[in-house]
């Protein structure tokens, strides 16, 4: 039995098409306290007829309608107007959410858009003209998607859907070729894309390298040439020893972790050479077919995913 039955129980026979209620009423509706739990069990809501449409921390409410269809989410555009006051949902506070911020003042210019959800959370898309993105690609005339992004309560309302459809319509009007996005399968997909869900969406595979990161692609254009990664891209390597570390401010998480990293490595002698992208032209020629944390060590790309200090710490230990 779940600890959330009484809960359920009590919004389907409720009956109403919005219900709203706070997070101290469901506390005392469940006779249990609303914790972090109640993200992994919302789902058990469906075999009442009913959803988790929005959940807010700051109004500290959840809404609730029936499964057959909730209240559209709304969105917002980050601009070059309105981003020192916007919240950006991708972004840690602080200094991180400064140097993330400021990655994306200077490429509005380039064509970059970023929209996310008008509730607080992690939705939100970031899309650039692909010849303008920070990777080793060749897709001149195509929109690259930067980053796709709904976790926590917002997932499995359709948002996903509603920003894909936006970035759709979007090189439709500007009339690209189409749309391309880095994925990967399984546990190399940290901070990428999921190939079953681009798959779902009418994606196709464009170009793969040989540490399993793909190039997918969503034409739109009739006959027009996939993209593709540059050689380079294909075929990650370096010729340095030790652990070899490229990244960008692209993703605010790089601009915390990565100096823990750097102490703990120089801490325990650890051989790391770290190289920070500032332009697209310098991440056109990262030997990787990702840019925004790029982990090598002893020559081969080892992840894209952003180490903390003691999981780096693991992985020095390993080539002792």
């Amino acid at each position: 039995m779940s600890k959330y039955n009484a809960l359920w129980a009590y919004i389907q026979e409720s009956g109403q098409p919005r219900l709203t209620l706070t997070f101290e009423e469901i506390g005392q509706i469940a006779s249990v306290p609303l914790d972090h739990s109640f993200l992994k069990y919302k789902k058990e809501l469906c075999d009442y007829g009913y959803a988790v449409t929005k959940f807010s921390m700051k109004a500290q409410t959840v809404l609730f309608c029936p499964a057959s269809g909730g209240e559209p989410m709304n969105y917002i555009r980050i601009t070059e107007e309105n981003i020192d006051q916007e919240h950006i949902c991708c972004a840690m506070s602080g200094k991180q959410s400064v140097a993330k911020k400021e990655w994306l003042r200077q490429r509005f210019a380039d064509g970059l858009v970023f929209y996310r959800s008008e509730e607080r959370g992690k939705c939100f898309i970031e899309y650039i003209p692909a010849e303008n993105a920070w990777l080793p690609i060749d897709a001149e005339g195509w929109l690259h998607i930067n980053c796709l992004w709904v976790s926590g309560a917002m997932k499995g309302h359709g948002y996903a859907n509603d920003l894909l459809a936006e970035c759709i319509r979007d090189a439709k009007a500007q009339g690209k070729k189409g749309l391309c996005i880095l994925c990967a399968a399984g546990r190399k997909r940290e901070f990428l894309a999921d190939p079953k869900f681009l798959a779902y969406k009418g994606f196709r595979v464009a170009d793969v390298s040989d540490c399993g990161i793909n190039l997918m692609y969503l034409p739109i254009a009739s006959g027009a040439r996939p993209p593709r990664f540059l050689e380079w891209a294909k075929h990650p390597a370096v010729s340095e020893p030790g652990f070899v570390l490229y990244y960008t401010d692209q993703c605010p998480f790089t601009y915390y972790w990565v100096p823990k990293v750097r102490e703990t490595a120089k801490a325990h002698n650890i051989p790391l050479k770290v190289i920070h992208i500032t332009d697209q032209e310098s991440a056109r020629k990262v030997p990787a077919p990702v840019t925004t944390y790029a982990l090598f060590r002893d020559g081969r790309f080892l992840t894209q995913a952003i180490q903390s200090d003691k999981k780096f710490l693991v992985l020095g230990e390993q080539t002792r």
